[in-house]
């Protein structure tokens, strides 16, 4: 990152001005065997991925945790966040819902309000019910929920397109293959179900196996290449590359999936060399990427109805690419929200905090987007339009 500043003559760019003590704070926090590649690695550790990326990009979101931690550390109340057992290991799973409570938390301390945590309400059925976040404006108190909207099947997807480059490759090294053991195919799913999606990864492998083997277990020069898998939940195509279907042929067979990954090992003769390519592409439509986000906002009001204060809901829709397969798929554009719908949905009940955070090669972006009654929670929604998503280390000072 260094090279990177220097290169690019950025000495006062605020995600690069302070890289030493930027390592520092994420090295004093995070156990240092956690990221010893001589040792087994945690593989839901991403962060270990951003390190690695050796991508300018990755240093944004370095410096939003690095800026977040230093937060956590300053709250003083590591009970209140599961970040770390009692052991002291990190719980990479589910660190970055964690991570986003912390920032909601930072959010709204940075416009002047004073959020509390460990607060709880008792339930109409006598249940007592914690909150994320206790914020109190004037006269009125808001139970703030926190949450991240996903589309888990998209990210399903895109994490086992990573995986099939990943096999491809591997496999195009150790078995060395042959021109004629080149392949394409296709692998498609007939619902938006990630769990199905999840439970036949194996196929693949198989697949690419029984088609290796078919060919080096010719006899009487006729090869058996493995036939057309076809269930009621996916569809699995493995084929000669010569076919040629890869480019063109594969998508008219696949306009009815609800998503898919194509697949296709090619050899470049000029460079002596194989090389993969992989597409994911998932079927839906605007009005379904809303029905999920209304969805996923009734859920969250139903789950506080009988809560004695305003309920503010702060929801993450994220677009982050890494190394790692878990990756944030943005769920739904900013242009393609239903205001209308939310608004009835939420009238009386709730206001909607949406952050949009899109990680591209040439930076981060934040918008924000606020829904709710003005006349009933001005003061709110007033201070709201204030927040500066925009998050790098060291850029507030919490001693005033």
């Amino acid at each position: 990152m260094r090279l990177f500043k220097w290169t690019q003559v950025l000495r006062d760019h605020p995600y690069l001005k302070k890289l030493d003590a930027l390592k520092a704070e994420l090295g004093g926090f995070f156990p240092s065997t956690d990221f010893d590649t001589t040792e087994k690695l945690n593989p839901h550790n991403w962060i270990l991925f951003l390190c690695a990326d050796n991508q300018p990009n990755s240093i944004y979101i370095l410096n939003e945790i690095a800026e977040l931690i230093r937060y956590y550390n300053y709250l003083g109340k590591p009970e209140s966040y599961h970040i770390k057992n009692k052991e002291g290991a990190i719980d990479y799973s589910h660190l970055q819902e964690w991570l986003f409570e912390i920032q909601v938390h930072y959010l709204l301390s940075g416009i002047g309000l004073f959020p509390e945590i460990e607060q709880t309400y008792l339930s109409e059925q006598g249940i007592i019910k914690p909150m994320d976040i206790l914020l109190t404006l004037g006269e009125k108190s808001y139970n703030v929920e926190t949450t991240k909207y996903y589309d888990r099947f998209k990210e399903e997807l895109l994490a086992f397109g990573t995986q099939i480059i990943a096999h491809i490759q591997t496999t195009a090294i150790k078995r060395k293959l042959t021109l004629d053991e080149i392949f394409s195919g296709y692998f498609a799913f007939k619902e938006r179900n990630e769990q199905v999606l999840r439970k036949n990864k194996s196929v693949f492998t198989q697949g690419v196996k029984s088609f290796i083997h078919a060919y080096r277990s010719v006899k009487e020069t006729t090869i058996f290449l493995p036939a057309k898998k076809v269930t009621d939940q996916f569809e699995f195509h493995i084929e000669p590359a010569f076919s040629n279907n890869y480019e063109n042929g594969y998508e008219k067979n696949l306009d009815s999936f609800a998503g898919y990954i194509k697949f296709q090992l090619r050899a470049d003769l000029y460079l002596n060399r194989t090389i993969a390519n992989v597409k994911a592409s998932v079927k839906e439509s605007i009005t379904d990427r809303n029905k999920r986000l209304l969805a996923k906002i009734k859920d969250k009001i139903n789950q506080h109805k009988t809560c004695p204060h305003s309920l503010l809901i702060v929801i993450a829709i994220e677009q982050v690419f890494t190394s790692h397969e878990k990756n944030r798929a943005s769920a739904i554009d900013s242009n393609d929200v239903d205001l209308e719908a939310i608004h009835k949905l939420i009238y009386g009940k709730a206001i909607i905090l949406l952050l949009f955070k899109t990680l591209k090669i040439d930076g981060i972006t934040y918008h924000k987007m606020i829904l709710g009654d003005l006349r009933e929670h001005q003061p709110l929604i007033t201070a709201l339009q204030n927040i500066d998503p925009i998050i790098y280390y060291e850029k507030r000072d919490f001693k005033n």
